[in-house]
This record gives structure tokens, C-alpha cells and sequence, in this order.
């Protein structure tokens, strides 16, 4: 089977916060170590925006007109320079204003289509089943065009599903050349709820951050900071969801034999039916006085940014993710980046990626039991280990793109024979 060569890749992702926006930052640079020049299409203020980078950085096409000037602007100015002004493109059309979101989304998705098709990319690689952010069909416009699609399964169904989820996953699948998972229980998955996508499938790790770095210094101000004393602290970070099970860890903290943790929590919830508004941890603060843990539980709602977020990481001993569901997590890597203790339960492929990791405490379940018995467990260990230890080299990114592009390159060929 001869390979199709990868040598430019557009990566289109209309989130760009610090979950998917920190996830595509790492995997451009990972590309560009393994020798593809990369342009990733994000949103206004992406998380990139401010980053060193070896790869270009441009708006994805937003919605209303008005928005797209503003961020085009702000990015000519701030990051891109002068290679997106674009004088030969053409003015809106005289309906635009009186046009509706549907009519709008159209035409910014033809105007985006027609951008990357003529980008001289060998793939254009999405990160979100609506490649966009709204229902506009880019990804077959793109297959109209002859452009090869690559796509990262992140989550094979969302967490908290809706109408129409599965027909939009689907679509998204179908419609990809290449579909990029990161643990074998993952592919297990879409195999299962979609079986037309398994011969597409191209398994590959979720790496460590660069873009987190590692500081000791910072410990003992920002322990101190926290108030958090001598005894191991534990951190629950990035949203807080019902899947995530931050009500088992809250009564985990209640037990006896864990009375010398202290807990923080730092994120925002969301997918509850009784948030609290004007408080993002809102539900959260209500477990915590209900179980009487004020003193030991240390609360700090809102996102997190990159100093910060490296700050709580090096002032916690452990990371814990007793997620009851998941399909992978880039907490869990933030926490190998920093070499701590990470105690999770073997959903979501974490197991996989915890068997070469000597820093892990997996659970035996999602119950607050089996939570309690791996805090007891994760105490000991660090108690006979305390120092952090060296993120696996295995999941560097450059290391991992130099696996991947081959193995997309024979995926790309293969469906070009098809077509």
C-alpha cells in the first residue's frame, strides 16, 4: 500500500480554550518536530495566542461579520502579520445583514472551505465534531474539494448527551479519512457504537505539556498561599462535572483514614441541575459544609490560567481523577507533566497509561470507599517516594507525532485508494 506523504497539515479548532486550544498547541509543535509545517485556525484570544510557537496561528471564520473583523484585526496586529489580508476577497453580499445564522454559517463555512482547499495542505485535521462550531458542513465541502481529513476523537459521545449527538458524531466519523484516538479502550469504544469507523482508526497517545512548566520553586509560597500545612494535599482540577464524581472524593475526604489530606478543588461545574448560580464551585461549597469539610477542602472557582495552574500542580502532592465514565483525560497527563501522585480509577484507557507510570495509585472502583482506600494507598507511597519523578519521555509529543505521521500517512493512502 503505497503512503500518502504528510508534509502540511491545517489543524481547525473552534474551541481554543486550555482543554482543546492546550491540546492543539502541543500537538503543532509535536508535528512540527517530526518535520510538518503546521497552521492551526483557532478562535478570537486563543489559548495559543500568546504562546512561542513554531507554527502559524488564524482566525477561525466567526460569526456575526463584525466579530471576524475584529479578531482577523487583532491577530494581524498582535501575532500573524500581514499574510492574511487578503485584498481579492470578495465583499459581503447586500443580504448579509437581514441574513439569518443558518444563511450566515453558509457562507462563512464556503469562504472557510475555500481557504484551506487552497492552502496547499496534505490533511486538514479537526479537533470538534461540528468542525466549526456550528452546524455549516466544512468537512464536506473539504471532501468535495479532494482535501484528506484527519480527526481527533476526544470523546467518542459527549458526557452529557443531547438530541441529535449521536447523528452529529456520526457525520463527523463518516466523513474522516483518519480518526486519531488515544487509548485502546477508545477505539474499543467507537468500534462499538460506530462500527463503519474502525478500519479508520489510528491509535496514539495523549502527550505531556510543555506549555505547563516545571518550577519547585514555587511550592512552598503557594502552599503556603493555600494554607495547606505540612500534611499531602490532593488537587481536583478543570471542570467539574458529573462524571468526573466529586461527590465520592468529597465523602472519600470524610472518611477517618484520610482525615490528614487536604483537598483542592479548582475549576468550574457544569451539567448539574442544582449549580448555584453566581458561584461557579457553588454545589460543590454545599457538599463541603454538609460533610463539615471547610478546614481541610481548599476552594478556587473559575478557569485557571497557565502560572496559576502551574503553581497548584507544583504545590499538590497528588492529582485526582476518580472519574465514574470517561474517554481520556488531559488532566491526567498535567498531572505525569508535573510527577505527581495520580490516583484514578481504569476508565477512559488511564489504566493504559498508568501501568509504565511508577506514580500511580489506580482504584479498584468509582465508589467513595474504593477512593478512601486509594488516598490511604497514595499516602504511603508518598511517604517512601516524596520527591516528583520524570514525565515518561515516551509521551513527549515530538515523540509521539514521529509515530503518528507514518501511521496517518498509510491511513491517507489507503483512503485515497478507496476513493
Amino acid at each position: 500500500m503505497r503512503a500518502r506523504r504528510i508534509r502540511s497539515v491545517a489543524i481547525v479548532d473552534p474551541v481554543g480554550d486550555s482543554g482543546i486550544g492546550g491540546y492543539t498547541h502541543e500537538l503543532a509543535e509535536g508535528l512540527v518536530d517530526a518535520g510538518v509545517r503546521v497552521d492551526l485556525y483557532t478562535r478570537r484570544r486563543p489559548f495559543a495566542l500568546w504562546l512561542p510557537r513554531r507554527y502559524r496561528l488564524f482566525p477561525v471564520l466567526a460569526r456575526p461579520i463584525e466579530a471576524r473583523a475584529a479578531e482577523v484585526a487583532e491577530i494581524e496586529r498582535t501575532v500573524v502579520g500581514p499574510q492574511w489580508r487578503d485584498p481579492s476577497r470578495p465583499a459581503l453580499p447586500a443580504w448579509w445583514n437581514e441574513a439569518s445564522e443558518e444563511a450566515r454559517d453558509e457562507l462563512l463555512a464556503d469562504e472557510m472551505a475555500g481557504r484551506l482547499a487552497g492552502g496547499g495542505y496534505d490533511a486538514v485535521w479537526t479537533q470538534w465534531p461540528r468542525a466549526l462550531g456550528s452546524p455549516a458542513d466544512l468537512r464536506g465541502r473539504l471532501r468535495e474539494r479532494g482535501v484528506p481529513l484527519i480527526h481527533t476523537v476526544h470523546n467518542v459521545l459527549p458526557h452529557e448527551r443531547g438530541p441529535g449527538d449521536h447523528e452529529v458524531h456520526g457525520a463527523a466519523y463518516e466523513a474522516s479519512d483518519a480518526l486519531v484516538v488515544h487509548s485502546a479502550q477508545a477505539a474499543r469504544a467507537l468500534a462499538a457504537e460506530f462500527p463503519g469507523a474502525a478500519p479508520r482508526v489510528v491509535e496514539s497517545r495523549h502527550g505531556t505539556y510543555t506549555v505547563y512548566f516545571r518550577d519547585p520553586s514555587l511550592r512552598g509560597p503557594a502552599r503556603a498561599r493555600l494554607g495547606l500545612g505540612d500534611g499531602p494535599c490532593v488537587l481536583f482540577f478543570g471542570g467539574v462535572r458529573p462524571y468526573k464524581n466529586v461527590d465520592a472524593l468529597l465523602a472519600a475526604m470524610a472518611d477517618p483514614r484520610c482525615r490528614g489530606w487536604t483537598l483542592v478543588v479548582a475549576g468550574w461545574e457544569w451539567g448539574f441541575h442544582d449549580m448555584v448560580p453566581g458561584d461557579p464551585l457553588g454545589r460543590t461549597r454545599r457538599a463541603v459544609q454538609r460533610l463539615g469539610l471547610e478546614a481541610r477542602v481548599r476552594l478556587l472557582p473559575g478557569t485557571t490560567d497557565l502560572e496559576p495552574a502551574t503553581e497548584l500542580f507544583e504545590a499538590c502532592d497528588a492529582v485526582a481523577l476518580p472519574y465514574a465514565a470517561s474517554s481520556g483525560s488531559g488532566v491526567l497527563c498535567m498531572g505525569m507533566t508535573f510527577g505527581r501522585q495520580v490516583i484514578a480509577t481504569p476508565v477512559g484507557g488511564m489504566a493504559e497509561y498508568l501501568d509504565a507510570y511508577p506514580r500511580s495509585t489506580l482504584l479498584a472502583g468509582a465508589e467513595a470507599a474504593d477512593i478512601a482506600d486509594g488516598l490511604v494507598r497514595a499516602a504511603g507511597a508518598l511517604r517512601e517516594r516524596p520527591q516528583p519523578c520524570a514525565a515518561p519521555p515516551e509521551l513527549g509529543w515530538g515523540a509521539i507525532a514521529r509515530r503518528l505521521v507514518p501511521a496517518l500517512e498509510t491511513m491517507l493512502g489507503a483512503a485515497l485508494l478507496v476513493t
